[in-house]
C-alpha cells in the first residue's frame, strides 16, 4: 500500500559528555555534597544526577520510550568561566583548556558536550548552539562539521532546576 509506513520502534540513545570547569568541581565537591541527602559529592555523582533529570523530564513527556541520555564520560578542564556565553566559544574551538575535548568526544562517542561552570558574572543559566528550527538531515552535518553539538550550563541551575534538560535539547 502506498500510503502506509512503518514507525521505528528502537530506542534512540543521545550519549552525553560532561566538562566540568574548575569553579563547577569546587562547587560539586563541596556545596552540592553538604545536601542533607548526599554523603560525598564528586563530579561524577553530579554528573549522573543531572543525566537522570534529563532522564525524568522524557519520563513525564512520555518520550522516554523513543529516545533516552545516556552519561559517556566526565572529565575537568583547568579553566574557570564566570559566565555562559563566553565559555561556549571557546569551547567549541577545542583550545587551550579544551584542547583534549574533541580527542575525549571521540574515545567516549559522545553525541554531545555539555560544559559546567559556576556562573557568577550574569543572570543567564544556560546557553547552546541549536538547530534553528530545522531538523533535517543537511543542518545536523552542518552542526556537526562546524562543531556545535555543544551546551554551556550553570550548575547550581541544573542542580536546582532543569537546565541541562533544556539546552542539550536545542
Amino acid at each position: 500500500d502506498a500510503g502506509s509506513f512503518e514507525i521505528a520502534t528502537q530506542k534512540s540513545v543521545i550519549d552525553i559528555l560532561v566538562v566540568f570547569d574548575s569553579g563547577a568541581k569546587t562547587w560539586a565537591e563541596n556545596s552540592w555534597a553538604n545536601a542533607e541527602w548526599k554523603d560525598e559529592g564528586t563530579m561524577q555523582e553530579f554528573a549522573d544526577y543531572a543525566v537522570n533529570k534529563m532522564n525524568l523530564v522524557l519520563k513525564n513527556s512520555q518520550l522516554f520510550d523513543k529516545f533516552e541520555y545516556r552519561l559517556v564520560g566526565v572529565t575537568e578542564v583547568d579553566a574557570a568561566y564566570t559566565t555562559v556565553g563566553s565559555a561556549l566559544g571557546v569551547l567549541r574551538l577545542w583550545d587551550g583548556p579544551f584542547s583534549g575535548i574533541h580527542d575525549f568526544q571521540l574515545a567516549t562517542g559522545a553525541d554531545t558536550t555539555v560544559l559546567l561552570i559556576d556562573r557568577t558574572g550574569d543572570d543567564t543559566s544556560g546557553i547552546s548552539y541549536s538547530l534553528e528550527n530545522s531538523v533535517d538531515e543537511t543542518a545536523v552535518a552542518k552542526m556537526a562539521t562546524d562543531n556545535k553539538f555543544y551546551s554551556v550550563c550553570d550548575i547550581k541551575t541544573t542542580d536546582s532546576m532543569y537546565t541541562m534538560s533544556h539546552e542539550v535539547g536545542h
